[in-house]
């Protein structure tokens, strides 16, 4: 089986940086909005007034809010799949526990941006974002299942990635109710996995120590 090859959007040029648009800027602000307001929260009119142009410059490039989100959300996705792609840079470390860590640590430290990819209503009706989110489901088992010997690798690594859909909803539900105690849920979960799989998959924030 062989690996993913990267695909790059058309606004991102060879060395990463993105071409400067109303678009880009506005998927920026609108990603920005998300993280701290939640998506239920944002709007197409606040996004034009910071960006000091007006509603109708954006509904050029998106027909509604919902379609402003779904770019958000395949945004994300692309995003998601640079951090596991990036995981695999260390070849000592088991790809199980690169890419599972990596993912793991993605979806806790960006809930609500989370929350917007797996909105059913953006993931039903837009297509742009159930195909990143293909994508960055079959990056994710591929890497995984390529370099390991177990013949259910594929199998495992479509479990891990279904598991990580499960804490990540579990701990945005939590964080609503008891602020601050998502992540100490996900630390449970993921280690209540590892005693099932008897594997090494550490979920670690970026700058933690081990506990």
């Amino acid at each position: 089986m062989n690996s993913v090859p990267e695909r790059r959007p058309d606004w991102v040029k060879p060395d990463g940086s993105r071409i400067d648009t109303l678009r880009t800027r506005a998927l920026e602000v609108a990603t920005e909005l998300v993280a701290t307001r939640g998506p239920d929260h944002v709007n197409v009119r606040d996004i034009a007034e910071l960006l000091q142009t007006g509603p109708s410059s954006l509904y050029y490039y998106f027909k509604s809010k919902d379609a402003l989100l779904a770019e958000v959300a395949a945004e994300g996705f692309r995003s998601l799949e640079a951090k596991v792609r990036a995981s695999r840079a260390d070849p000592q470390r088991p790809p199980i526990s690169a890419c599972g860590g990596a993912y793991l640590r993605f979806i806790r430290e960006n809930q609500m941006l989370y929350k917007v990819m797996y909105s059913e209503r953006i993931l039903a009706n837009f297509e742009g974002a159930q195909a990143a989110e293909h994508r960055a489901c079959e990056t994710f088992v591929r890497l995984i299942a390529d370099d390991a010997d177990a013949p259910e690798a594929e199998e495992g690594a479509l479990a891990l990635w279904a598991f990580g859909r499960g804490v990540a909803a579990l701990a945005i539900a939590s964080e609503t109710t008891d602020p601050g105690s998502g992540r100490d849920l996900t630390r449970k979960l993921v280690r209540g996995l590892e005693a099932l799989m008897g594997r090494q998959i550490r979920y670690q924030p970026e700058g933690a120590s081990e506990p």
